[in-house]
């Protein structure tokens, strides 16, 4: 770089002159560092330059071409930094490029985490930075690995997964064992084989179960019947009666037809009342009396039309009729026995 330098002309009359343009700078060599010789020539004449050539130094690493590779699968595939350049910046304006190796890489991958991540380049002591794409592992499918403890159910009760396994198969290979986590969608309302559909993160898996029939184990009367009272040889009437069913599956059915019933009312007294539905029996007691019977009193006559104090009017004009008329009779009677025994 010659700016800046003068050049002295010395002529054969004695006389000079200082020039700042003009010359031609012949030949130096650079190459290394030390002493040099720069040889200048003007109009013909030659003279030397030495000047002092220090070692060049760098000054900036830049990555001036990413690697061929920017995007990897999470938990897969390691940084591959093929195909990236480094270009080196040195302090005589000079620079070079180089291949990107992989001890330059000194941090900033971690293919555990999805996400955009920096990579740090080193180079003689400078950083240089480029970016890459850790993409999230997505699930292929899952499937169930191991049954549940329970395949078999009671319709209407609720399904257990416990003892249940799931395997979820990533595509970077990978795969993952779920004992939890997971969705559950069933129906054990109909008899028969049934699908257990387990959902995890959008994919799903079915387990075939068998439900069978909910069985009753026992009955009970809820509700008494609006008549608990009864007389002898009534029939009994389960009006306003109510009965609740019992099943193993732990649900309850209130009914208020379909049972029958077994009972004797022929005597007075408390008496029981079996109700049957199904195979299952239950019962309750009601009250029988005794038939109204006959009065056995002979002063009391129960037919109210010879009765003066229980009949109707015209009965008692009868009754009092009579009653003058025999009464009559046995005046005249007397009468006459008296005027007999005077003669």
């Amino acid at each position: 770089d010659d700016t800046g330098m003068a050049l002295t002309l010395h002529y054969d009359n004695g006389t000079t002159e200082t020039v700042t343009t003009g010359w031609k700078i012949d030949a130096y060599d650079f190459s290394s560092p030390g002493q040099k010789d720069v040889r200048i020539t003007y109009d013909g004449k030659s003279t030397t330059l030495t000047v002092t050539v220090t070692e060049k130094s760098l000054i900036g690493i830049k990555v001036t071409t990413p690697p061929e590779k920017q995007v990897y699968l999470e938990d897969s595939e390691e940084l591959d930094i093929r195909g990236g350049k480094l270009t080196l910046y040195y302090n005589n304006d000079t620079q070079a490029e180089i291949d990107l190796s992989a001890e330059m890489v000194t941090g900033g991958f971690d293919n555990t985490k999805p996400g955009k991540q920096t990579v740090t380049v080193t180079y003689g002591g400078l950083t240089a930075t480029f970016e890459v794409t850790v993409q999230a592992k997505d699930i292929d499918r899952i499937e169930i690995t191991r049954n549940p403890d329970r395949t078999e159910y009671v319709e209407g009760t609720k399904f257990d997964p416990q003892g249940m396994e799931i395997t979820v198969y990533y595509n970077n290979g990978k795969t993952e064992t779920l004992t939890e986590g997971w969705e559950l969608a069933y129906n054990f309302d109909k008899v028969g084989t049934s699908d257990v559909t387990v959902s995890y993160q959008g994919h799903d898996a079915a387990l075939p179960v068998n439900v069978i029939a909910k069985t009753l184990t026992r009955i009970e009367v809820t509700k008494m019947p609006s008549n608990t009272a009864y007389t002898e040889n009534a029939e009994f009437n389960d009006a306003g009666m109510e009965v609740t069913l019992y099943y193993d599956n732990g649900t309850t059915e209130t009914v208020t037809e379909g049972w029958t019933v077994a009972y004797d009312f022929s005597a007075p007294g408390q008496r029981e009342v079996k109700v049957r539905y199904g195979d299952m029996e239950t019962d309750f007691t009601v009250t029988v009396k005794a038939a109204s019977q006959q009065p056995t009193d002979p002063h009391v006559d129960v037919d109210d039309s010879r009765n003066p104090q229980t009949g109707n009017a015209n009965r008692l004009y009868i009754w009092l009729l009579l009653m003058l008329i025999f009464g009559g009779s046995l005046t005249t009677l007397a009468v006459w026995k008296k005027r007999a025994l005077s003669e």
